[in-house]
């Protein structure tokens, strides 16, 4: 799964601004409380989105290198009072915004595989979260 997450994110790489725009637009307008969790303006959300999407997509492989990161990012989000809700919320943005950048690559495999890599990288954060995805998902709330 994460070697296929892996290939196709790099694919879309190019299109980490597009994405970006997508799913923030997506996140606001589902958790519009949440645009506290992003400081600046547009363009530089925009860029740090997309700057992390390569960044996260490189180490796709590599969970162990990621989970620092993830950690302090699970920290700093139950400090802004993010839901499980909010989780939920920004899952499917997230998912719809990789959908629309992919086109025609996109399929049952695809949405699979990218639902299963956000679920291990929240899960990595350590956040309280409840079923989500459709119940197809559990995680335990942080010790």
């Amino acid at each position: 799964t994460m070697q296929r997450v892996r290939s196709h994110g790099a694919a879309l790489n190019r299109y980490a601004f597009d994405l970006a725009d997508q799913f923030l637009d997506g996140v606001f307008a589902g958790c519009p409380n949440l645009r506290g969790c992003f400081h600046g303006d547009h363009q530089s959300q925009r860029r740090v989105v997309a700057l992390r999407w390569a960044w996260i997509v490189k180490n796709l492989g590599h969970l162990e290198q990621l989970s620092p990161e993830f950690e302090a990012m699970g920290q700093f989000l139950s400090s802004r009072g993010v839901s499980p809700a909010d989780i939920a919320s920004a899952r499917t943005a997230f998912l719809e915004a990789v959908r629309e950048v992919s086109g025609s690559g996109w399929d049952a495999q695809a949405e699979a595989d990218w639902a299963a890599t956000f679920d291990a990288c929240v899960q990595s954060m350590h956040l309280p979260v409840a079923r989500i995805g459709g119940g197809s998902f559990q995680y335990a709330q942080a010790a």
